[in-house]
């Protein structure tokens, strides 16, 4: 049976890792975090109100992450960063927002093309996030793959840290259809595992991760092409 290649004293030990790029942004914007924190706690019970103000305040985040030249986001990476941006933040839906602009940056690194950073730069500043690809962004063959596919690197290392939670590489919903709806015993064996090892491995900051992405990155791979998608992911 394959083992996850992260350990509990690596993901120990990224947490308190300050060294990413993405880490010492936030760090080097205490007052400005401080400030939104402060002014956000006063709309945060009303969603609209909450959504609108992250609007009207990120920008000066995602300027400091859209200047950034080269980072990566292996798991270890994305620990590190979100176990800041926990110490950051303490709104929900910057955890979201950060966790779709920060993808979105890294999956513009690298392209020398002017239009793709300006596109970057002017939705995660104006709405926050970015879902859908405009047409002439989708129509540059050379690029908008490249694009795609480090978004399925961010995705694998997504996985990876899924994959130390849960003791399994597959998608935990697709795993019990095939336990319990198909009878497979195969995948009964190794659904029966899962709530055994979660209990060991998992924490609610890891789960945090997981939900987080889920809602900001998600959207990202939304419209990614069906070709693209086939050659990056095994499907279930």
């Amino acid at each position: 049976m394959e083992e996850p290649i992260l350990t509990k004293e690596h993901i120990e030990a990224a947490k308190l890792d300050v060294n990413h790029p993405v880490v010492q942004v936030l760090i080097s914007m205490q007052d400005y975090c401080k400030q939104f924190n402060e002014e956000y706690v006063k709309v945060w019970q009303d969603n609209k109100l909450a959504q609108e103000f992250l609007k009207q305040n990120i920008a000066p985040l995602a300027d400091k992450i859209n200047e950034l030249d080269e980072f990566s986001l292996k798991p270890l990476d994305i620990i590190s960063i979100w176990s800041q941006v926990g110490k950051s933040f303490s709104g929900l839906y910057i955890r979201y927002d950060l966790a779709n602009i920060i993808p979105a940056k890294y999956g513009v690194i690298g392209i020398k093309s002017p239009k793709w950073r300006e596109f970057i730069i002017h939705e995660s500043k104006s709405k926050g996030k970015i879902v859908k690809l405009p047409e002439y962004l989708m129509n540059d063959k050379e690029n908008m793959p490249y694009f795609y596919r480090r978004l399925g690197d961010v995705r694998k290392s997504l996985d990876e840290i899924d994959f130390y939670r849960n003791g399994v590489k597959e998608n935990i919903a697709s795993l019990a259809r095939k336990a319990f709806k198909y009878g497979d015993k195969e995948a009964e064996k190794r659904y029966s595992k899962i709530a055994p090892w979660t209990k060991e491995h998992d924490d609610s900051f890891l789960g945090g991760i997981s939900e987080n992405f889920g809602n900001g990155f998600g959207p990202l791979l939304y419209f990614m092409p069906d070709e693209i998608r086939k050659q990056i992911f095994v499907e279930d």
